[in-house]
């Protein structure tokens, strides 16, 4: 067996060789303070890069439900090779630089060498009201970014649908009948892959569900009878650029689309000021 760790968040990733030489993705275990809980695994999809430096895999998680039928929770993993074999050390913190980014506070992991200066998100299976939803987010992002930047977002929907874990597309998909947690849910995820030793987002994908909390008066079931799905994936797009949830106390009163229970405001200027210290040195 090989077993991948992701240290950051306790979870330890066990491929089984399988009769026919390859390993599958078999269990999933949690570990938390000194009680360890593993999860059958069923794998769904994986993927490579071209350079075999990325690995994406799309699966079930199997959480057993005392007397009840077992739940399978729809998860997606991607793992990077660290070839130097190196320890992300996070840098330290200036006074001016505590803001909120997804891989911590004053941590400067964003996405660099980008062709045509462009990070391209692909369609890769949504609802027309979704697609024009994730467009309009752009838009907004796209005035934010350029006031001091020449980067851009840009939405693909001319290539062939793949799983969203494809480590070569940056997928943006609408996926029914599964939620990304068990017993609460969301109404969107987003998973940033980083390259830590050079600061660098690598690829993206953001999943946006069928229905999620009752605190979002999302119930509807048909995402295309409505546009109410907006401020999420207003909300998800500035993690996909670097940004995370503000916080900490000096962050209580600030407006923020990143803050859980956003603003109807939209991307805010607290939000523009800490994109530019992000993506500005």
């Amino acid at each position: 067996a090989i077993d991948l760790t992701d240290t950051k968040n306790n979870l330890t990733f066990r491929f089984v060789q399988m009769e026919n030489s390859k390993f599958h993705l078999k269990y999933l275990t949690f570990k938390n303070g000194d009680n360890l809980q593993t999860f059958n695994v069923e794998p769904i999809h994986y993927s490579f890069n071209k350079e075999k430096k990325k690995l994406g895999v799309l699966f079930e998680v199997i959480y057993p439900i005392k007397d009840g039928p077992e739940n399978k929770v729809l998860e997606s993993v991607v793992f990077y090779k660290n070839e130097n074999q190196k320890e992300f050390i996070p840098k330290e913190n200036k006074e001016h630089d505590k803001y909120p980014y997804i891989f911590g506070y004053g941590q400067k992991v964003r996405w660099k060498n980008l062709k045509d200066n462009k990070i391209v998100l692909d369609d890769c299976g949504l609802t027309k009201s979704l697609a024009e939803s994730v467009k309009q987010s752009i838009v907004t992002w796209n005035q934010a970014l350029a006031e001091f930047s020449q980067m851009r977002l840009e939405f693909d929907q001319s290539k062939p649908v793949v799983p969203i874990t494809d480590v070569n597309r940056n997928c943006v998909r609408f996926i029914k009948g599964y939620n990304d947690d068990p017993f609460m849910g969301n109404l969107a995820i987003t998973n940033v892959t980083p390259d830590f030793l050079q600061y660098e987002i690598v690829s993206a994908r953001m999943i946006i569900f069928e229905e999620g909390p009752a605190h979002y008066s999302l119930l509807d079931s048909n995402p295309d009878k409505h546009l109410s799905y907006e401020g999420t994936i207003l909300h998800e797009m500035g993690h996909i650029l670097g940004l995370h949830h503000p916080f900490s106390p000096h962050e209580v009163d600030v407006k923020s689309i990143m803050k859980w229970g956003y603003s109807s405001e939209g991307v805010t200027d607290y939000d523009k000021k800490i994109l530019k210290a992000l993506y500005t040195d």
